[in-house]
């Protein structure tokens, strides 16, 4: 139990964390942010389209053995040349083999070109996760007071729920 609350208070601290950040901007995308290439440099980050494409491109049918998986989160795959095209990498979790799956996409060629597996691999908490552990954290009687008196502080107004957004990455 300790350690399911342990968790909980990591996944919603980093919400809190973000969501305050969130609320203290003004809402405006930074300069550099507005002017978005339409096709990106080799070093630039993911656009979004990029990463729905990638994680679409990773979990296909034809990718996946049945069996309960999610796909955690894409990144851009910094392991390149400057002369090779646009690369993804997507971590799955296959919770049936409790195993972490991390597969490289080529964004140019739409396939996956490369994967690999670890067993007893701490993989990052999924949005499903991280909102389980949200409401398990606000429904102690102790630590759940303590978070709602914080995000009050924090965001001068009460928490009714848990949060549902999370920091983009």
């Amino acid at each position: 139990m300790r350690r399911r609350l342990v968790i909980a208070a990591a996944g919603l601290g980093a919400v809190l964390v973000s969501g305050t950040l969130l609320l203290a901007t003004s809402g405006e995308a930074p300069q550099a942010a507005q002017g978005v290439r339409e096709t990106p440099s080799q070093g630039d980050p993911l656009t979004p389209e990029e990463i729905a494409r990638a994680g679409e491109i990773a979990t296909a049918k034809n990718h996946l053995k049945s069996g309960q998986t999610e796909l955690l989160y894409v990144e851009r795959d910094d392991d390149k040349d400057a002369e090779q095209a646009r690369r993804a990498e997507a971590y799955i979790y296959d919770y049936s083999t409790d195993t972490l799956i991390v597969r490289t996409v080529d964004l140019g060629s739409s396939k996956v070109i490369e994967e690999t597996k670890g067993r007893g691999v701490q993989p990052p908490p999924s949005k499903r996760e991280e909102l389980r552990a949200a409401e398990l954290l606000l429904a102690d009687p102790k630590l759940g007071a303590g978070v709602r008196q914080s995000f009050r502080k924090a965001a001068g107004r009460e928490l009714a729920s848990p949060p549902t957004w999370r920091c983009a990455g």
